[in-house]
């Protein structure tokens, strides 16, 4: 039996992906349930130690659904524990990038750049989050955050 593909309708979803209109998600008919249903999925493979399984699933959903923090915070975390540190830095700044006011992200790149020696620039992205956990009084998740910080910032100018 022959298929034939409707090559111009294909043409069309990568342009409406290109241009920011549809996503990968779209595209296959994954509504937000279905994606949830994948993070959960995910977060409880991470939860039980299978980080591989956790990294197909959160790698899925950057793929997927780009637009999401979350998924991207979550595949980092996923890649960082696998020892995948510059990918794992990689997808922190991107989760950085969307929400540059959430210090979570930048800890966890100081906690990469730390790992591969990069003393200084684990310096400055503790530096980093101090400000933006100062800055935020009112978010109290950011006051564990914040002693954390501080004293990874002492540990590592001893």
């Amino acid at each position: 039996m022959e298929t034939t593909l409707n090559t111009e309708a294909i043409t069309q979803q990568c342009l409406e992906i290109l241009n920011g209109r549809q996503t990968l998600a779209d595209v296959a008919g994954l509504d937000a349930n279905a994606l949830e249903a994948i993070y959960s999925r995910g977060y409880a493979a991470w939860e039980a130690g299978d980080i591989d399984a956790a990294t197909a699933d959160f790698g899925f959903l950057v793929l997927h659904q780009p637009l999401d923090r979350r998924f991207h915070y979550a595949f980092a975390s996923a890649l960082h524990r696998q020892g995948e540190l510059m990918h794992a830095l990689t997808i922190y700044g991107y989760a950085a990038a969307m929400q540059a006011n959430e210090p979570g992200a930048i800890y966890r790149i100081a906690e990469c750049l730390y790992e591969l020696g990069e003393i200084e620039a684990t310096r400055d992205a503790l530096d980093a989050v101090i400000a933006l956990c100062y800055g935020q009084p009112e978010n109290r998740e950011f006051g564990a955050l914040l002693q954390h910080a501080r004293a990874f910032l002492i540990r590592i100018n001893d």
